[in-house]
């Protein structure tokens, strides 16, 4: 599943959020440090978890992270999952 929305680093409530599905919202929870983000908590809307949104949030934010040349400490269960289905994110983990 791909969601077309971007996504937004809300620095207020230290986390990165996406739109996923008609207005419902997802989001990666962080701790920023000077060169790395601890990712430590993510969520999906239950009515519609199951559908990839989870896993396509957690890409975007690795790709932005990526871009901001940072590393990630993931502390999140969900997170490290698809950090450990996708060797290539590797390189980003602190």
């Amino acid at each position: 599943m791909q969601t077309q929305t971007p996504l937004v680093k809300n620095e207020n409530k230290n986390r990165f959020e996406c739109d996923l599905q008609n207005g419902k919202t997802g989001f990666v929870k962080y701790e920023e440090k000077d060169d790395s983000m601890r990712l430590t908590y993510s969520e999906v809307p239950e009515e519609i978890r199951g559908q990839g949104y989870g896993k396509a949030m957690v890409k975007k934010t690795l790709n932005r992270i990526e871009q901001m040349d940072k590393k990630v400490e993931p502390k999140c269960s969900f997170v490290e999952h698809v950090m450990d289905e996708n060797p290539h994110w590797d390189h980003l983990r602190s």
